[in-house]
């Protein structure tokens, strides 16, 4: 009667960006993971040599080289999020804004893949925080025996 249901939304161009951003994420982040768990592994068994050599009482020389490593594993941390705040959000909100209604049986499509590009990449990230928590922990739990 109006014409209502013949324009359909059709935009496989977001589709595949949206394919592509997620791809490119997650990319990154495993390119992070193996850097993170590169300096972990490296750092081990250097920083149980330095607690075994301290002389100091408050193993002051393994505390240093302790604090170091975390600043350099937050360093990642970092550019992870700050990756996230300026390509996955940013991506996330524009591309909300050029949908369709959600009403709409086209727009619930794209809003549907929206969300689980959403969903998937902030997962991703929240997967690549447990990691570098578990990589901090066990540089914490680095002791020499005495």
């Amino acid at each position: 009667m109006f014409g209502f249901f013949k324009n359909k939304y059709d935009n496989p161009a977001l589709l595949e960006e949206i394919s592509r951003t997620e791809e490119k994420w997650f990319v990154f982040l495993d390119k992070l993971e193996m850097r993170l768990q590169q300096l972990c592994s490296d750092a081990l068994p250097e920083l149980s040599a330095v607690f075994n050599e301290d002389s100091d009482p408050y193993k002051r020389s393994h505390s240093c080289m302790l604090s170091g490593l975390i600043g350099q594993v937050n360093q990642i941390r970092q550019k992870a999020i700050a990756a996230k705040e300026a390509h996955i959000i940013p991506f996330i909100y524009t591309s909300r804004i050029t949908l369709p209604d959600l009403i709409s049986s086209s727009g619930r499509k794209y809003h549907h893949r929206l969300y689980r590009f959403q969903m998937a990449c902030f997962e991703r990230h929240h997967q690549f925080e447990g990691k570098i928590n578990e990589g901090i922990a066990k540089l914490r739990a680095v002791e020499g025996t005495i």
